[in-house]
């Protein structure tokens, strides 16, 4: 029997694309970082992306299963010429647009890195180049990480390669009790590690396809399961769908960046999912849920996937205000962009079979177009001549370039920079690490006209902790920020009793992922793991990390305002005065 290839081996059902639609909803409003009255709405939105691998399993097992019962056979060229046609167009013309919009727009060091990223997504791999590159999710991304989202891209593709021959081989060697039991011990264990990696290696269990298998075989379980599932809930009295409902939203509520996932947790909106499709039907949320909007924003959900993001990191690369006009503006390059994508680009797939090769021979042009491109790019470096050399100056070249007496201020062990006139009697001391150091060129000359003395003390990854070090994750030695630079931070400010301290730098990458010695047993490292690099949460012990740094850092600030206070006041009031400033600075810092 020869197989049609337009023939549907599995029936089009609905409610598939309502569950779309919802999870491209959780994901948009979640990236967007909507806060209402100092809370952010749907923080738990990303788990969107996991009923997304749900609907994938459930779906991919119906394709295969059917169409091997239906015709004897299954045809994996076609199997794999209709996931290309369907996921390729859009993505390579979103890598396309991309490419030729960071050209025009970005810094050197941003073109490259998109580059990179690009030339990952070309073969699927971003989830790997995220991971081993240190991007965290969670993290304030750059601006350059506009592919971000497409992690999940990437290990979809990677379970379409796999599954389909394992899966094939089971229902050809086993029968379907025995074939049923393998999935479900492959669930058990993917389901297992999952919990395990994502205690003890989150952002590897994050990025990796071995800790998300298990949705994907949810929905293969549950495709072989259906009409039972069907008989037992048709015969409740409450309508499961309306539960099913509520229990994504409430996941995408009180979900968080905190919470571990994936895990046993990520079942939560999971079962939401299955009884969405299967449960009881409730007359007015089914007819919400089929509804032609929702099922509209179902179908066009992979472009509007694609493209949210992007324009996200855009409007926050240009500092476009939230205000109501950021989410128009939003909106609007949304629905333009995705809407061309689906008409325009998506409808390519729907070439007919004798044009295949002219589908290919397109495909393999752009492909070979936005590889071409992207080393480009980073075989010259971003192309900087295309920036103001003013620009590349400062921001990529010479970003430290204050120095005094022939040498950099920035990075300085002792005999710090001081600019201004020892006549002066009030001086700026100025200290952190290399973010505060980009600042310094700029703010010098302000302070001096107003008659202050400026004293800058910037060390790469160096925030002023008194007595601590700074050590390698990999072999916990000690690198430049020693506690001896501290200490001649410590003495310089003391030395300069009339003096204002400021702070700067990025503290909050300290108290996540800090990796300090405070000389006393305090040892603060996050341990390096050659396969599981980077080890980024231990979720054990990073309460007791951030309180010991913000413990460090008080006392920091006690020690000095305590020795500065002996140069104006009687020792005898030195405890009145210490019990104060411990009161100010636990209500103002923390």
């Amino acid at each position: 029997m020869k197989l049609n290839e337009n023939k549907r081996f599995l029936q089009y059902y609905p409610l598939i694309d309502s569950l779309r639609a919802i999870s491209v909803i959780g994901v948009i409003i979640y990236h967007l970082e909507i806060n209402l009255f100092d809370y952010q709405f749907f923080e738990g939105g990303y788990l969107g992306v996991d009923i997304f691998f749900f609907i994938s399993g459930y779906l991919i097992t119906g394709l295969i299963y059917n169409e091997y019962y239906k015709t004897g056979k299954f045809n994996f060229i076609n199997f794999y010429n209709r996931r290309l046609r369907r996921i390729i167009p859009p993505i390579i013309f979103l890598l396309f647009f991309l490419l030729i919009f960071h050209y025009f727009f970005y810094l050197p060091h941003e073109l490259i890195e998109i580059s990179k990223i690009t030339i990952s997504n070309l073969f699927f791999l971003s989830n790997f180049y995220f991971h081993y590159n240190s991007v965290f999710y969670w993290a304030d991304n750059s601006a350059a990480n506009s592919l971000l989202h497409t992690w999940s891209l990437a290990i979809e593709e990677q379970y379409y390669l796999i599954f389909p021959i394992f899966f094939y081989l089971l229902i050809k060697f086993y029968n379907k009790k025995i074939f049923l039991k393998i999935l479900l011990f492959v669930w058990l264990i993917s389901f297992l590690l999952a919990n395990y990696l994502s205690t003890f290696h989150y952002n590897f269990s994050f990025y990796m396809i071995i800790s998300r298998v298990f949705e994907f075989l949810l929905g293969s379980i549950i495709f072989f399961n259906k009409e039972k599932i069907q008989k037992y809930f048709s015969k409740q009295r409450l309508s499961s769908q309306l539960l099913g409902f509520f229990l994504i939203i409430l996941s995408f509520i009180f979900f968080n960046k905190n919470t571990l996932h994936p895990s046993a947790l990520t079942l939560i909106p999971l079962l939401g999912s299955i009884l969405i499709l299967l449960g009881k039907k409730s007359f007015l949320i089914n007819n919400f849920l089929t509804s032609f909007i929702i099922i509209s924003i179902g179908l066009l959900s992979y472009s509007f996937y694609l493209w949210h993001y992007p324009i996200i990191i855009f409007l926050k690369y240009f500092y476009i205000k939230k205000d109501i006009f950021y989410y128009i503006f939003f909106i609007f390059f949304l629905l333009v962009l995705s809407l061309f994508s689906y008409f325009f680009i998506e409808k390519f797939r729907n070439l007919k079979k004798n044009k295949s090769s002219k589908f290919i021979l397109i495909i393999s042009f752009f492909y070979l177009i936005i590889f071409t491109t992207s080393f480009t790019f980073i075989f010259k470096l971003g192309l900087p001549n295309r920036i103001p050399s003013q620009v590349i100056n400062t921001i990529e070249k010479m970003p430290y370039k204050l120095s005094q007496n022939d040498n950099l201020c920035h990075n300085r062990k002792g005999e710090f920079c001081f600019f201004g006139n020892t006549a002066n009697k009030n001086s700026i001391i100025f200290l952190g690490d290399s973010v505060a150091g980009r600042l310094v060129e700029n703010i010098k000359d302000e302070f001096i006209l107003n008659s202050f003395n400026f004293i800058p003390s910037t060390f790469g990854g160096c925030n002023f902790y008194h007595k601590f070090n700074l050590v390698n994750k990999r072999d916990n030695k000690i690198r430049g920020c020693s506690a001896d630079v501290q200490h001649n931070r410590f003495n310089t400010i003391i030395k300069n009793s009339k003096s204002i301290l400021i702070l700067a730098g990025n503290f909050q990458r300290d108290f996540e992922e800090s990796n300090f010695d405070n000389n006393e047993g305090g040892i603060v490292t996050v341990p390096f793991d050659l396969f599981f690099q980077p080890k980024d949460k231990i979720i054990n012990n990073k309460k007791d990390r951030i309180d010991l740094l913000k413990k460090s850092f008080r006392e920091s600030l006690l020690d000095l305002l305590v020795k500065r206070s002996l140069y104006n006041i009687n020792l005898s009031n030195s405890r009145t005065r210490l019990e104060c400033y411990k009161k100010n600075l636990s209500e103002l810092y923390f």
